[in-house]
Order: C-alpha cells, then structure tokens, then sequence
C-alpha cells in the first residue's frame, strides 16, 4: 500500500517525505503538513478520534485540519518528533505537567515517559513547549472502562495514571494494567459513539475551492478574535 502510495505521489510530480509506520497508520510528510494514513480499521477510528479531539486538547497536539469521509487520510500540522528518549527526558516536567492537567478529564495512552513514546511527542517551531503527536488512544475519565477490574474492587474505584503516565493503577489495591488493555476493552460500537457526527462541529467539503461561510460553533476560535 505505501509503496503503491509513493508511486503516486511521483506520478503527479509531488514530493512527499516517509514519515514511518506505526501500530494502524502510515505517516508522510507533505511540505508543511503531516499525513496519517490508515492502513487499517483501527487506523481509521484512530484518525477519526485525533479530528474529533484536537480542539478539545490544544494546545497540548498538534493541530488537525482535515479528515477524509472514510477516515483512510488524516491531514495535521507538521511537528518534528523527538529523535530520542533523552530528549524526551529534557521536556519530561513539562509533559508531566501537561498528562496531570488534561487528566483532570481524559486519558491518553502511549504518551507516558517512556523509550517507546519518544516519537509521539515534539517541540513546535519557535517554542520550547512540548507537544503530542500522536492522541489516538484518549478517553474521558469518567468513562466506565476505567473501573478498576480487580475482584478486590467492588465500590467502583476509578483508576489512576501511575507516576510516569505510562499505565494505570487502582488507588485501593494497587493494581496496575495497560492501555492496551483498555482498548481492547473497547467494542467498535463504543468508539462510534464516542467519535459521533463529525459534520456537527467541522465542514464537509465535496469538491476543492470550495467557498465557507464560518460558524462559531464549529470554528471556535472565530469567537476569541472578535
């Protein structure tokens, strides 16, 4: 499929820059813009997520500007992901900060202070503020898939992130799980819910230079500049 993806691109005389592979997307980098392509239909819910929360969570992610209807392409500003864990480990107060405060309300796997996380976080240019990349796997708090599992548990105890955000752990028994785990929680049905009508707060757009008239509701920084 990427290879397919590539030829492509050199058929039209577009330059496009590999990005890599992960667990459900392609990325590549077109001029200023980061393309996530799903190559499956977890990377597709993923994509559909990373539109649906962006706003929710700025200016902590990258920002998000386009999805395609069948969630295959999803278009995002470009931010160059750490090369390494130490320079993850020179941002770590901050993105602690960051996990701490958005906590208060969502949950967001993969991001933790961890080697394998590195390249889900960057610094957007002309800052020193670090910012997540890749949010796919994000939930409300509130959510009841973050009870804890424990038979020892039975009053409803909500799970915490551990130190590091890397997991979760039960306040009361301790127990710790994963994300992953989580997520496999979590049937098709509960992400369809959680995603909803994305034409609710974005535009559709049928054909190029189309023509919009803005709304508030689904342009929210329309009312900050008024």
């Amino acid at each position: 499929m990427q290879t397919r993806l590539f030829q492509l691109f050199r058929e039209y005389g577009t330059e496009a820059i590999e990005l890599g592979m992960g667990t459900n997307r392609y990325g590549f980098k077109l001029k200023s813009h980061a393309v996530k392509f799903a190559t499956n239909e977890d990377g597709r819910i993923d994509n559909f997520k990373e539109f649906k929360m962006a706003q929710r969570l700025q200016p902590y992610v990258i920002k998000v500007y386009e999805v395609s209807e069948s969630g295959t392409l999803l278009v995002t500003e470009y931010i160059q992901p750490f090369q390494n864990f130490a320079e993850l480990r020179d941002h770590e107060g901050k993105i602690k900060e960051i996990l701490r405060e958005l906590s208060a309300v969502y949950l967001i796997g993969d991001v933790g202070i961890s080697g394998n996380n590195y390249g889900n976080w960057g610094v957007r240019v002309g800052t020193n503020d670090p910012v997540c990349l890749d949010f796919a796997y994000v939930y409300d708090v509130s959510s009841e898939i973050f009870l804890c599992p424990g038979t020892d548990c039975k009053e409803g105890i909500m799970l915490e992130p551990t130190a590091d955000f890397v997991g979760l752990r039960c306040p009361k028994c301790t127990k710790e799980t994963s994300f992953e785990l989580i997520r496999v929680r979590i049937g098709k049905e509960a992400h369809s819910k959680e995603i909803g009508d994305l034409s609710d707060e974005a535009y559709v757009l049928e054909k190029t230079n189309t023509l919009m008239t803005l709304d508030p509701n689904r342009s929210p920084y329309l009312n900050r500049i008024q």
